[in-house]
């Protein structure tokens, strides 16, 4: 009689076929976009969470180095446009230091900052602001922006692409202020009142 004398491993080889090796890694690239797309998420929360803590800190110390006297005795404060101060803002240190690059402010997300102080805007009583504008604002940011920024301390917000000045707060990001892409923002601060 006739006896096999072969080992089993040569009947049946080990390791994967070439399907199962598909399906293996198929899965492990699901796994990976899956994280991919988790940590971007982070990073866009991350962005937007110190986007919204720099505007905090410059509208606070801007408004504290830009008081009404200052505005009143600044020539070219006392326009509509206002006068922009990103030089002095800077010199003087309010700006926060991840937000400087080559002498100019660019928030988390790369927008260009200026900050301009202005007492002259015939809506409001009380005109006197400081002004954070922000260049290049994405509609996505631009609903993020004006959803979570604390409008306690905001006096109004426009958006370039809109033409509108949005005072009443809070301020519904889905009713026009966020209809064009790519378009410049501002964002106008209380300020301090002097003793």
């Amino acid at each position: 009689m006739y006896t096999n004398t072969r080992s089993p491993s040569f009947i049946h080889p080990k390791g994967f076929s070439l399907i199962e090796a598909a399906i293996v890694l198929g899965i492990i690239g699901l796994v990976v976009a899956g994280i991919w797309i988790a940590s971007a998420a982070v990073q866009d929360n991350l962005k937007m969470a110190n986007t919204l803590r720099g505007m905090e800190l410059i509208s606070s110390r801007a408004t504290a180095l830009f008081t009404r006297d200052t505005i009143d005795n600044t020539p070219g404060a006392n326009t509509t446009s206002g006068l922009n101060v990103t030089t002095t803002a800077i010199a003087a240190g309010i700006i926060p230091a991840d937000w400087l690059k080559n002498s100019a402010i660019y928030d988390p997300y790369g927008h260009s900052i200026t900050i301009i102080i202005s007492s002259v805007l015939s809506t409001y009583t009380d005109p006197y602001r400081v002004v954070v504008k922000m260049t290049g604002v994405t509609t996505s940011q631009c609903r993020r922006l004006v959803m979570q920024i604390p409008y306690h301390i905001l006096k109004y917000i426009y958006a370039s692409g809109t033409a509108t000045i949005y005072g009443t707060l809070p301020i519904d990001p889905e009713g026009g202020i966020c209809s064009t892409n790519n378009q410049d923002m501002s964002f106008a601060f209380f300020m301090v009142k002097n003793n």
